[in-house]
């Protein structure tokens, strides 16, 4: 981080010469403050240019769509975004957006919650609720997102 540099009035006389080191310490502290060190006023909301910034330019257009279906068509099962039904095999117990690790995590048939699909990899979300109970799998299934 850019250190702030108070540079004295004095220094900066009309008429009289710039010293470099002046000069460096002006155009250093124009970091100092966008980075908010230590010492350097802090930009000001009024100083933002909020006006240009319009509903329109933050929407969505056909282009960023298109890309952002495609970014998951192309994942393919357990890719990240990607959503499961799975359970949790290391019966913990994992709360409402809880991260697991996909070793402890297998797909599964709703219908047949002993599971029967192979460890996952990555990082998994869970969007529901994953009840330990003991070695009962049944209470450890519910829906996951791959993070990471």
């Amino acid at each position: 981080m850019t250190a702030w540099t108070t540079v004295s009035d004095s220094n900066l006389a009309p008429g009289d010469p710039i010293r470099s080191i002046d000069i460096i310490a002006i155009k250093d502290n124009i970091s100092a403050m966008a980075e908010g060190s230590s010492g350097a006023p802090k930009i000001q909301t009024a100083a933002y240019d909020t006006a240009s910034v319009t509903a329109a330019k933050l929407a969505s257009t056909a282009s960023e769509l298109s890309w952002l279906v495609t970014l998951y068509l192309t994942a393919g099962a357990g890719g990240i975004g990607t959503y499961m039904f799975a359970t949790d095999t290391s019966f913990t117990g994992v709360t409402f957006g809880s991260n697991i690790a996909g070793s402890s995590l297998k797909p599964i048939d709703a219908g047949a919650p002993s599971g029967g699909g192979s460890a996952q990899s990555g990082t998994w979300k869970c969007m529901g609720l994953s009840v330990s109970a003991g070695s009962s799998v049944e209470r450890a299934s519910t829906l996951w997102w791959r993070i990471a």
